[in-house]
Protein backbone atom coordinates (compact mmCIF):
# COMPACT_ATOMS: atom_id res chain seq x y z
CA UNK A 1 0.00 0.00 0.00
CA UNK A 2 1.23 3.71 -0.60
CA UNK A 3 0.02 6.90 0.34
CA UNK A 4 -2.69 8.94 -2.21
CA UNK A 5 -2.03 12.65 -2.20
CA UNK A 6 -5.13 15.08 -3.91
CA UNK A 7 -3.69 18.32 -4.71
CA UNK A 8 -5.82 21.30 -6.34
CA UNK A 9 -4.62 24.70 -6.96
CA UNK A 10 -8.23 26.62 -5.28
CA UNK A 11 -10.87 25.49 -3.21
CA UNK A 12 -13.85 24.09 -5.17
CA UNK A 13 -17.11 22.04 -3.99
CA UNK A 14 -16.78 18.29 -5.19
CA UNK A 15 -20.08 17.01 -6.89
CA UNK A 16 -21.86 13.81 -5.67
CA UNK A 17 -19.89 12.14 -8.26
CA UNK A 18 -16.50 12.88 -7.00
CA UNK A 19 -17.63 12.41 -3.32
CA UNK A 20 -19.27 8.65 -4.30
CA UNK A 21 -15.77 7.92 -6.17
CA UNK A 22 -13.15 9.30 -3.26
CA UNK A 23 -15.83 6.93 -0.65
CA UNK A 24 -15.12 3.81 -2.74
CA UNK A 25 -11.49 4.43 -2.78
CA UNK A 26 -11.41 4.85 0.95
CA UNK A 27 -13.18 1.68 1.46
CA UNK A 28 -10.93 -0.26 -1.00
CA UNK A 29 -8.01 0.86 0.84
CA UNK A 30 -9.46 -0.05 4.20
CA UNK A 31 -10.64 -3.60 2.67
CA UNK A 32 -7.11 -3.86 1.79
CA UNK A 33 -5.76 -3.19 5.41
CA UNK A 34 -8.26 -5.31 7.18
CA UNK A 35 -7.27 -8.15 5.05
CA UNK A 36 -3.16 -7.44 5.66
CA UNK A 37 -4.03 -7.58 9.17
CA UNK A 38 -5.88 -11.01 8.89
CA UNK A 39 -3.63 -12.62 7.06
CA UNK A 40 -0.84 -11.70 9.62
CA UNK A 41 -3.18 -12.73 12.73
CA UNK A 42 -3.90 -15.79 10.58
CA UNK A 43 0.61 -16.61 10.21
CA UNK A 44 0.54 -15.66 13.85
CA UNK A 45 -1.97 -18.29 15.03
CA UNK A 46 -0.63 -20.99 12.43
CA UNK A 47 3.40 -20.44 14.23
CA UNK A 48 1.61 -20.60 17.59
CA UNK A 49 -0.34 -24.18 16.34
CA UNK A 50 3.14 -25.15 15.36
CA UNK A 51 4.78 -24.68 18.06
CA UNK A 52 1.78 -25.94 20.37
CA UNK A 53 2.07 -29.71 18.60
CA UNK A 54 5.60 -29.44 18.78
CA UNK A 55 5.65 -29.14 22.48
CA UNK A 56 3.30 -31.84 22.65
CA UNK A 57 4.54 -34.08 20.44
CA UNK A 58 7.98 -33.92 23.04
CA UNK A 59 5.95 -34.90 26.18
CA UNK A 60 3.67 -37.39 24.20
CA UNK A 61 4.40 -40.26 21.61
CA UNK A 62 3.14 -38.73 18.37
CA UNK A 63 0.02 -41.08 18.12
CA UNK A 64 -1.01 -40.29 21.36
CA UNK A 65 -0.55 -36.54 20.69
CA UNK A 66 -2.54 -37.07 17.58
CA UNK A 67 -4.96 -38.33 20.03
CA UNK A 68 -5.28 -36.05 22.43
CA UNK A 69 -5.89 -33.18 19.33
CA UNK A 70 -8.67 -35.51 18.10
CA UNK A 71 -10.86 -36.31 20.87
CA UNK A 72 -12.05 -35.27 24.69
CA UNK A 73 -11.96 -38.56 26.10
CA UNK A 74 -9.91 -40.40 28.39
CA UNK A 75 -7.03 -41.70 26.75
CA UNK A 76 -5.94 -44.96 28.70
CA UNK A 77 -5.29 -48.69 26.75
CA UNK A 78 -4.35 -52.11 27.80
CA UNK A 79 -0.98 -53.74 26.44
CA UNK A 80 -1.05 -57.62 26.23
CA UNK A 81 2.79 -57.53 25.74
CA UNK A 82 5.23 -54.53 26.55
CA UNK A 83 8.82 -54.68 28.13
CA UNK A 84 9.43 -52.15 30.86
CA UNK A 85 13.24 -50.77 31.91
CA UNK A 86 13.67 -49.14 34.66
CA UNK A 87 17.60 -47.43 35.16
CA UNK A 88 18.51 -46.21 38.44
CA UNK A 89 22.28 -44.56 39.01
CA UNK A 90 23.76 -46.47 41.76
CA UNK A 91 24.39 -44.05 44.98
CA UNK A 92 23.75 -41.20 43.22
CA UNK A 93 23.19 -38.96 46.49
CA UNK A 94 26.73 -40.15 47.92
CA UNK A 95 28.08 -39.04 44.26
CA UNK A 96 26.70 -36.12 44.76
CA UNK A 97 27.69 -35.03 47.87
CA UNK A 98 30.22 -33.16 46.61
CA UNK A 99 28.71 -31.28 43.66
CA UNK A 100 26.73 -27.97 43.86
CA UNK A 101 23.22 -28.16 42.19
CA UNK A 102 24.86 -26.54 39.10
CA UNK A 103 27.27 -30.07 38.58
CA UNK A 104 24.38 -32.03 39.77
CA UNK A 105 21.63 -30.90 37.09
CA UNK A 106 24.84 -30.63 34.82
CA UNK A 107 25.57 -34.80 35.01
CA UNK A 108 22.19 -36.00 35.32
CA UNK A 109 21.60 -33.95 32.17
CA UNK A 110 24.82 -35.87 30.38
CA UNK A 111 23.38 -39.04 31.75
CA UNK A 112 19.92 -38.86 30.04
CA UNK A 113 20.52 -37.23 27.19
CA UNK A 114 22.67 -40.46 26.27
CA UNK A 115 20.25 -42.33 27.44
CA UNK A 116 17.26 -39.85 25.23
CA UNK A 117 19.88 -40.63 22.34
CA UNK A 118 20.03 -45.01 22.61
CA UNK A 119 16.23 -45.16 22.87
CA UNK A 120 15.19 -42.93 19.80
CA UNK A 121 17.91 -45.31 18.29
CA UNK A 122 16.97 -48.42 19.33
CA UNK A 123 12.84 -47.57 19.02
CA UNK A 124 12.50 -47.53 22.85
CA UNK A 125 9.47 -45.07 24.23
CA UNK A 126 10.50 -43.03 27.32
CA UNK A 127 8.48 -42.26 29.84
CA UNK A 128 9.61 -40.27 32.28
CA UNK A 129 12.85 -39.39 34.10
CA UNK A 130 12.44 -39.44 38.29
CA UNK A 131 15.04 -37.61 40.36
CA UNK A 132 18.01 -40.69 39.58
CA UNK A 133 15.58 -42.83 37.69
CA UNK A 134 14.70 -43.45 34.24
CA UNK A 135 11.67 -45.12 32.89
CA UNK A 136 11.10 -46.65 29.49
CA UNK A 137 9.18 -48.94 27.49
CA UNK A 138 8.70 -51.31 23.93
CA UNK A 139 5.53 -52.34 22.70
CA UNK A 140 3.22 -49.34 23.33
CA UNK A 141 2.10 -47.21 22.46
CA UNK A 142 2.61 -49.05 19.15
CA UNK A 143 3.14 -52.99 19.60
CA UNK A 144 5.89 -54.26 18.27
CA UNK A 145 6.50 -58.05 18.33
CA UNK A 146 10.40 -57.53 18.80
CA UNK A 147 9.68 -55.36 22.15
CA UNK A 148 11.62 -57.67 24.78
CA UNK A 149 14.61 -57.95 22.71
CA UNK A 150 15.08 -54.52 21.71
CA UNK A 151 14.65 -53.16 25.36
CA UNK A 152 17.52 -56.17 26.10
CA UNK A 153 19.64 -54.43 23.55
CA UNK A 154 19.03 -51.18 24.99
CA UNK A 155 19.68 -52.06 28.43
CA UNK A 156 22.97 -53.11 27.39
CA UNK A 157 23.59 -50.03 25.29
CA UNK A 158 22.94 -48.51 28.72
CA UNK A 159 25.72 -49.73 31.06
CA UNK A 160 27.96 -49.67 27.30
CA UNK A 161 27.37 -45.47 27.63
CA UNK A 162 27.89 -45.38 31.54
CA UNK A 163 31.67 -47.07 30.97
CA UNK A 164 32.25 -44.78 27.94
CA UNK A 165 31.17 -41.78 30.54
CA UNK A 166 33.33 -42.97 33.14
CA UNK A 167 35.72 -44.80 31.37
CA UNK A 168 38.63 -44.85 34.57
CA UNK A 169 35.92 -45.56 36.83
CA UNK A 170 37.04 -42.00 38.59
CA UNK A 171 33.60 -40.75 38.82
CA UNK A 172 31.95 -43.53 40.07
CA UNK A 173 28.79 -43.66 37.66
CA UNK A 174 26.90 -47.15 38.15
CA UNK A 175 23.63 -47.98 37.35
CA UNK A 176 21.26 -50.56 38.24
CA UNK A 177 18.86 -51.97 35.47
CA UNK A 178 15.85 -53.67 35.95
CA UNK A 179 13.67 -55.02 33.16
CA UNK A 180 10.28 -56.84 33.16
CA UNK A 181 7.79 -58.43 30.10
CA UNK A 182 4.06 -58.59 30.61
CA UNK A 183 0.67 -56.68 30.81
CA UNK A 184 1.00 -53.17 30.71
CA UNK A 185 -1.60 -50.06 31.12
CA UNK A 186 -0.45 -46.90 29.46
CA UNK A 187 -2.49 -43.45 29.56
CA UNK A 188 -2.31 -39.70 29.91
CA UNK A 189 -3.09 -37.61 32.96
CA UNK A 190 -3.49 -33.92 33.71
CA UNK A 191 -4.99 -31.75 32.08
CA UNK A 192 -2.86 -28.17 31.52
CA UNK A 193 0.39 -30.27 31.67
CA UNK A 194 -0.08 -33.91 30.04
CA UNK A 195 2.36 -36.49 30.63
CA UNK A 196 2.40 -39.94 29.57
CA UNK A 197 2.47 -42.50 32.06
CA UNK A 198 2.32 -46.65 32.72
CA UNK A 199 1.16 -48.86 35.24
CA UNK A 200 0.85 -52.42 36.39
CA UNK A 201 2.88 -55.59 37.65
CA UNK A 202 4.99 -55.80 35.26
CA UNK A 203 6.20 -51.85 36.26
CA UNK A 204 6.43 -52.37 40.04
CA UNK A 205 8.92 -55.66 38.98
CA UNK A 206 10.94 -53.84 37.12
CA UNK A 207 11.07 -51.15 39.25
CA UNK A 208 12.03 -53.48 42.23
CA UNK A 209 14.62 -55.57 39.87
CA UNK A 210 16.43 -52.71 39.75
CA UNK A 211 16.40 -51.49 43.64
CA UNK A 212 17.52 -55.16 43.88
CA UNK A 213 20.20 -54.61 40.91
CA UNK A 214 24.23 -55.46 41.31
CA UNK A 215 25.87 -51.67 40.27
CA UNK A 216 26.85 -52.08 36.38
CA UNK A 217 24.14 -55.29 36.02
CA UNK A 218 20.71 -55.42 34.24
CA UNK A 219 18.89 -57.69 35.97
CA UNK A 220 15.46 -60.05 34.42
CA UNK A 221 13.64 -62.96 35.85
CA UNK A 222 13.56 -66.39 35.18
CA UNK A 223 10.78 -66.46 32.77
CA UNK A 224 12.53 -63.33 30.74
CA UNK A 225 15.48 -65.40 30.76
CA UNK A 226 13.74 -68.38 29.01
CA UNK A 227 12.66 -65.92 26.12
CA UNK A 228 15.74 -64.16 25.53
CA UNK A 229 17.75 -67.75 25.96
CA UNK A 230 19.76 -68.87 22.44
CA UNK A 231 20.22 -64.96 21.43
CA UNK A 232 21.59 -63.57 25.23
CA UNK A 233 24.32 -64.21 27.61
CA UNK A 234 22.62 -64.62 31.11
CA UNK A 235 23.98 -65.47 34.28
CA UNK A 236 22.49 -67.06 36.94
CA UNK A 237 22.11 -64.95 40.35
CA UNK A 238 20.04 -66.89 42.64
CA UNK A 239 15.91 -67.05 44.29
CA UNK A 240 15.00 -63.89 45.38
CA UNK A 241 11.17 -62.70 46.34
CA UNK A 242 9.37 -59.79 44.61
CA UNK A 243 5.74 -58.07 46.06
CA UNK A 244 4.33 -58.54 42.08
CA UNK A 245 6.54 -61.71 41.44
CA UNK A 246 6.53 -63.61 44.49
CA UNK A 247 10.01 -65.95 44.69
CA UNK A 248 11.95 -66.42 41.72
CA UNK A 249 15.39 -66.76 40.00
CA UNK A 250 16.99 -63.87 39.21
CA UNK A 251 19.52 -64.00 36.82
CA UNK A 252 21.83 -61.13 34.71
CA UNK A 253 21.92 -60.03 31.39
CA UNK A 254 25.89 -59.88 30.23
CA UNK A 255 25.15 -59.60 26.55
CA UNK A 256 24.65 -60.86 23.15
CA UNK A 257 25.77 -64.22 21.88
CA UNK A 258 28.38 -63.67 19.45
CA UNK A 259 29.55 -60.34 20.55
CA UNK A 260 32.42 -59.68 22.82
Amino acid sequence: LGTLCLIDSKPRELTAEEHRLHADLAAVVERELNLTEMVELQEQLMASQKEADRLLRNILPDSVAARLKGSTEVIADDFREATVLVALVHDFTGLTRSLGARQEVTLLNEIFCGFDELAIKHGVEKIKTLEAGYLAATGLPEPRPDHLEAMADFALALQSLIVQLDPQGQRGLNLRIGLDTGPVVAGVIGRSRFSYDIWGDTVDAAWELAHLGMPGSVQINDAVRRRLEGRFLCEQRGEYYLKSKGAFQLHLLRGRRGKS
